[in-house]
């Protein structure tokens, strides 16, 4: 009906968040929550990560804990997987990010 009505892009942003909120569709991650599921890849602890990004380790872990849910994963092994996967989308197509936290 939204369609028919010309509300398409509305109707897609309804489905898009509908589906972040239940958990199924990847969340876009901030720059530093990027930076570091990067350093969550390259499996450092967050003790580690801490002292590279120069933030405290609970912080660290609060960057984790909301990458774990933008992205619907549930332990660091799949946030490695994804960023080794080229952080595909929900496709798996178009929403891959340069190394800068860009789209391609």
């Amino acid at each position: 009906m939204a369609r028919g009505l010309g509300m398409a892009p509305l109707a897609g942003r309804c489905a898009e968040l509908s589906r972040s909120l239940s958990g199924r569709a990847a969340g876009p991650l901030t720059r530093r929550e990027d930076e570091i599921a990067v350093l969550v890849s390259q499996g450092l602890t967050s003790r580690q990560i801490a002292a590279a990004a120069h933030i405290s380790e609970r912080t660290v872990e609060n960057h984790v804990q909301h990458i774990l849910g933008k992205l619907g994963f549930t332990n660091r092994t799949q946030i490695a997987t994804w960023i080794a996967a080229g952080r595909p989308g929900p496709t798996g197509t178009g929403t891959e990010r340069t190394r800068e936290g860009g789209r391609d």
